[in-house]
């Protein structure tokens, strides 16, 4: 199963769906390029404005590994061995890195009190969030693997143990902390008791679906009053009763095309729902996740540009029957769509039987 850093657990809790209900209070400039990769990439680690969560405060005097910007692309691009920083290169191009590295350099000097020493004082913060139909909940956070085998991670790496780091005092400190089991680059979505998935920004795939409560994230947040953590593996802990869990490599053939490399471009909400968009080689993909009308049952509304020879879907055998399509021709495990059905489908999956 993969491990992955301690280091690279906390993600930026409610911060990104702050940002998004007053993106539709109101109009605001649109953010940069290297801010928007930022947000989407690096606030994990280091908060969204920057500060530091886990990782350090960018918005020092002084930066760990140089403060040149081409250090700072270097660090960016090559990652750093045993500090949890991994090298962005793999999931990054080139443009996107160049756009972050701007972004981050602009940040020195700032000085802005570090996210984490925030949380360390007096807070009311309840550990158990939760959406709700008409008001969904998306956190970018760490999220246990819940029976996600290896083969639906193959761009996951095995992590190592890491320098342990305090946040408070922005240097790594004596000791060495093991790697825990966990996703990276989950986001978690709530609709209430109805429906919660967790999809993975790495894969691009959703990975599996729940009903009846969303997570228990004292693990990060802490207990409430006083912030006080339970253990340091920051993984939260999924409420509820599972209804799917995905297996088997990359289900997705693009005819014609051997590539279906992922990757996560954003999301963006459409009539206040997250509407994921991300590209499997030439192919671009949007796709919609709301609750079906019974406990666990996720509709996926997929849209796509470049599927100009359709697509093939190979399902896992064993989750074959949870998944029907509103179009296509269905033999078996295998689902086949036509360009014209391709630009427009909508897969329903339903919750194993028990």
């Amino acid at each position: 199963m993969t491990s992955l850093p301690i280091l690279l657990a906390a993600m930026t809790g409610l911060a990104p769906l702050a940002a998004v209900a007053a993106a539709d209070a109101a109009p605001v400039p649109p953010p940069s390029p290297g801010r928007t990769v930022f947000v989407t990439y690096c606030a994990t680690c280091h908060g969204p404005e920057g500060a530091g969560l886990i990782g350090p405060n960018l918005t020092d005097t002084v930066f760990l590994h140089g403060g040149t910007r081409e250090d700072i692309v270097k660090t960016i691009s090559k990652g750093v061995d045993g500090k949890g920083m991994p090298a962005w290169e793999s999931i990054l191009n080139k443009e996107q890195i160049s756009q972050v590295a701007d972004h981050a350099f602009a940040l020195i000097g700032k000085n802005l009190p570090s996210g984490m020493v925030a949380a360390m004082g007096k807070t009311t913060v309840t550990p158990f969030p939760k959406g709700s139909a008409v008001q969904p909940l998306l956190l970018r956070t760490f999220m246990p693997t819940q029976g996600v085998g290896d083969e639906v991670l193959p761009h996951y790496h095995r992590g190592l143990a890491a320098a342990k780091y305090s946040p408070e005092k922005g240097t790594d400190v004596a000791g060495s902390v093991a790697p825990v089991e966990g996703l990276t680059s989950g986001i978690a979505v709530s609709f209430g008791d109805g429906l919660a998935y967790c999809f993975d920004a790495t894969e691009c795939r959703l990975l599996y679906t729940w009903s009846g409560g969303f997570l228990d994230m004292t693990k990060y947040w802490g207990a409430g009053a006083g912030g006080s953590r339970a253990g340091n593996d920051y993984v939260p802990v999924v409420m509820g009763t599972p209804a799917y869990v995905t297996h088997g490599a990359e289900p997705v053939e693009i005819p014609g095309s051997a590539d279906v490399t992922p990757r996560f471009t954003g999301y963006r909400k459409v009539r206040g729902v997250p509407q994921l968009e991300y590209h499997l080689g030439a192919v671009a993909f949007a796709q919609l996740i709301t609750p079906g009308t019974a406990p666990g049952v996720a509709i996926c509304a997929i849209t796509t540009s470049g599927a100009v020879k359709g697509l093939v879907y190979h399902f896992d055998p064993q989750l074959s029957a949870q998944i029907t399509c509103d179009k296509g021709r269905r033999d078996g495990a295998v689902l086949t769509l036509d360009a014209a059905a391709a630009a427009a489908f909508t897969l329903t999956i339903v919750p194993v039987a028990r």
